[in-house]
């Protein structure tokens, strides 16, 4: 998709007409899948690749599926290279569209802050830590206390 989008911006530039209407629809369509993985999609995706790189024997997740085994590499290497291009996607997308003030008069008036970069270690954290503590130990501890 980033090489469609970069061909699309690239026939725009190159041609000193008008642009097609079917151009200009498809950057606007990757720009909000863009800014869809940028916010609402990021932690399913990042759940969904996690819960298959991450296997226990008595998960409810993998059904009769045995861990480190059999098919399961198959899932484990569907999962890794996955959450990779999500990474990849995700750190893109985050650099590439400002989506902090979108009603500003003038959205690109300051560096871009860190903040981004946050609430995306947050989103994969999330994720992480709800496959690690499937059975909710650490909340039943918690409530001990």
């Amino acid at each position: 998709m980033v090489f469609f989008f970069i061909y699309i911006t690239c026939k725009i530039n190159r041609s000193r007409k008008k642009t097609s209407t079917i151009l200009t629809y498809s950057i606007k369509i990757f720009s909000f899948f863009a800014l869809l993985m940028n916010t609402i999609l990021t932690i399913p995706f990042f759940s969904i690749f996690l819960s298959a790189l991450i296997c226990f024997d008595d998960d409810k997740i993998h059904g009769n599926t045995s861990c480190y085994s059999g098919i399961y590499f198959l899932h484990f290497v569907f999962g890794l290279v996955g959450l990779l291009i999500q990474i990849f996607f995700a750190l893109l997308f985050n650099l590439l569209f400002i989506d902090l003030n979108p009603y500003s008069n003038i959205p690109f008036s300051g560096p871009q802050s860190r903040l981004g970069l946050i609430k995306l270690l947050i989103k994969f954290a999330l994720p992480l830590y709800i496959t690690l503590d499937y059975k909710v130990k650490l909340l039943k501890l918690l409530k001990r206390v």
